[in-house]
């Protein structure tokens, strides 16, 4: 497993991220089938985001509601570690509520004023 883990994260291509990710430390909520749960957003793009919580891991999918921005976004966990989670927004699903088009509009207004995380990061 460690030699896996080296090859894949030795080379340029480690990143496969298609955009690029922003620090972004705000407050939110994940909404699951457990229930609203208090979390904090890390750093995010216009296709997921890195969440930190407490308590119970969140469930494979779910709503997150960032502070400031009047959209819920569907979102699958992608994985989860130490108290953090990795979302990807489930835009296919959200094309009926529309809320990625009030996120998109927001992200693209803040995405000047925002630091860009490392591509180690």
């Amino acid at each position: 497993a460690y030699m896996v883990k080296l090859v894949r994260t030795s080379s340029s291509d480690t990143d496969r991220r298609k955009h690029t990710r922003y620090k972004f430390e705000r407050g939110a909520s994940w909404t699951d089938g457990d229930g609203v749960h208090r979390c904090a957003l890390l750093d995010i793009s216009i296709e997921g985001a890195r969440i930190k919580f407490e308590g119970k891991y969140p469930r494979q999918s779910g709503t997150l509601r960032i502070e400031g921005i009047p959209a819920d976004l569907p979102c699958k966990v992608l994985n989860h570690e130490a108290g953090q989670a990795r979302l990807r927004f489930e835009l296919e699903f959200d094309q009926k509520n529309q809320g990625f088009k009030v996120f998109e509009r927001y992200f693209r207004e803040m995405e000047g004023k925002m630091d860009p995380l490392s591509k180690a990061a």
